[in-house]
C-alpha cells in the first residue's frame, strides 16, 4: 500500500486507511498489535520523542495478579497540517486482571497492562476509531 501523507486525519476514511497499512503479523483478531501501531504511528505522524510507562498498581498475588499502567507518548508531528513541527502528547491507561484478560496474559499483568496502555495511547494519537 502506498503511503498517503495528504489524507486528512479527520477524514471518515482515516481509520480504514491506517488499518490497511498493517502487516498480517501486526494484527490480532482484527485489532492492531502495539508493535504495528508503533511502526504505523511513526510512519504517518513522526518520530517518537518520549515513550514512558508508569506502574500505578501491581499486586503479586499468584492467584489473582493485577496491575494498572499509564503510558505517555510524545511524537514530533510531521504531517502537513497546523500541528506540523509541534510535539503532540497522548496518554493511555490500562489494567489487567483475571476479569478482563486471558489467563495466558494476566499472569504477566504488568507487561500486559503496559502493552494495552501503549496501544491505547497510539490509537488516540492516530485517531483510530473502530
Amino acid at each position: 500500500m502506498e503511503i498517503n501523507l495528504d489524507m486528512n486525519i479527520s477524514s471518515p476514511e482515516w481509520t480504514s486507511y491506517c488499518l490497511s497499512l498493517f502487516q498480517p503479523h501486526e494484527m490480532l483478531d482484527e485489532s492492531p498489535r502495539v508493535d504495528g501501531l508503533r511502526r504505523i504511528g511513526q510512519m504517518l505522524l513522526g518520530p517518537i520523542l518520549k515513550l514512558s510507562t508508569q506502574v500505578i498498581v501491581a499486586t503479586t498475588n499468584e492467584q489473582s495478579p493485577n496491575s494498572t499502567v499509564i503510558c505517555e507518548l510524545s511524537v514530533l508531528w510531521n504531517r502537513e497540517d497546523i500541528l506540523k513541527g509541534k510535539v503532540v502528547r497522548c496518554c493511555g491507561a490500562a489494567e489487567s486482571h483475571a476479569g478482563n484478560t486471558k489467563e495466558l496474559y494476566y499472569r504477566n499483568s504488568v507487561a500486559t497492562s503496559e502493552s494495552k496502555a501503549e496501544s491505547r495511547a497510539w490509537r488516540k494519537i492516530l485517531r483510530l476509531w473502530n
